[in-house]
């Protein structure tokens, strides 16, 4: 389900002891926080990618890794762009940049602290910046082995199937489709390198280690970030109608555009019909997600969008259920892209 990822980059701080002791909070705090997911087995000395990633965000270049698709217009589907000699300086000028994302991506553990009992409210800042710096990498990569460094170039391609990866742990279905067009980018510039003959086999074997664990069903992790918010967004909504009555309905109505019939009738209920009507929300989620693995699961899901027009899954559902068909077609086609690179790599896929 989408939502806002806008976000405000923190001014640079004054130099003062406060500002001081703060950065020494902030790198203590890069070896002591890991995702729940992974805190059970971690060691208090597990680093967090995450705020890797920021550190080397917090100086980033805002209007750079847009001038790469606009000015220089890049594609990594575009087989025969080069980069042009300003471009290729002022990648050059931001190898520390560069070395840094490279650096966080290596890291496993990735938490970027998403406020989730905020529900719809939660911002996901990273998601834009994850986008930014794949472009800037790949672009990067392109600079390399047009220039025969053809190793450097496939650790920048093998950082942003990292980066894919490391979307997984957002839970969030924007994220996980994040996720799939950094794979997307992966494999093109992968396919761009092998037309131009630049594969070694070194550097094959080393980015097939990295992408061969991705070559399973949903390998972003589509259904279970659907899944996932399942949990959080009407969690979220029965929280706020417990504690703010019918009124917060309104709160609803403003982060989405309804017709003047739903909003009516969902001022109409009292807490306890609204909480029952929520329910049914519930329910579509749940029959979605039942029909995710059936042979005619893309079918059942559009059939699902017209009962929510129609009004079977309650009024509460044209304002809180999303439509799942996008996703559901990025979560099968996943696995197809994983195997298109490993293929370009001269790597058996495994068994099904």
């Amino acid at each position: 389900m989408e939502r806002r990822t806008r976000h405000h980059a923190p001014a640079r701080p004054r130099t003062s002891w406060l500002t001081l002791f703060s950065l020494l909070a902030m790198l203590v705090s890069c070896f002591t926080a890991a995702p729940a997911s992974a805190q059970e087995n971690a060691s208090p000395l597990t680093p967090n990618a995450a705020l890797y990633y920021w550190r080397v965000w917090f100086e980033r270049d805002r209007d750079f890794a847009s001038s790469i698709a606009e000015k220089h217009a890049y594609k990594s589907a575009d087989a025969e762009w080069r980069p042009s000699p300003e471009l290729v300086k002022e990648l050059e000028l931001r190898s520390g940049y560069i070395s840094g994302i490279l650096r966080a991506s290596e890291i496993g553990p990735c938490d970027f602290g998403i406020a989730y009992e905020d529900g719809y409210m939660a911002l996901i800042p990273h998601i834009s910046l994850l986008r930014e710096s794949a472009r800037i990498l790949a672009a990067d990569a392109r600079r390399l082995w047009m220039s025969d460094h053809n190793d450097e170039a496939m650790e920048r391609i093998a950082a942003i199937v990292r980066m894919a990866g490391h979307t997984r742990s957002d839970r969030v279905a924007i994220s996980a489709l994040v996720g799939s067009v950094l794979i997307d980018a992966a494999t093109d510039e992968t396919a761009a390198m092998a037309k131009a003959g630049k594969l070694g086999a070194e550097s094959r074997t080393k980015l097939a280690a990295i992408v061969r664990p991705l070559d399973v069903e949903d390998p972003m992790g589509i259904r279970n970030s659907v899944e996932s918010e399942r949990t959080i967004m009407l969690g979220y909504v029965r929280r706020r109608i417990e504690s703010a009555g019918v009124k917060v309905i309104e709160e609803f109505v403003s982060l989405n555009q309804s017709d003047k019939d739903v909003l009516a009738k969902l001022r109409a209920m009292n807490k306890a019909e609204l909480l029952k009507d929520i329910d049914q929300v519930d329910r579509y989620y749940r029959d979605a997600l039942a029909a995710w693995h059936a042979a005619d699961g893309k079918q059942k899901l559009l059939a699902m969008q017209s009962q929510i027009t129609s009004g079977d899954y309650g009024v509460s559902a044209k304002l809180f259920a999303p439509a799942l068909v996008r996703l559901f077609e990025n979560s099968h086609k996943g696995r197809e892209k994983v195997r298109e690179l490993l293929a370009l790599l001269d790597e058996k896929p495994v068994a099904k």
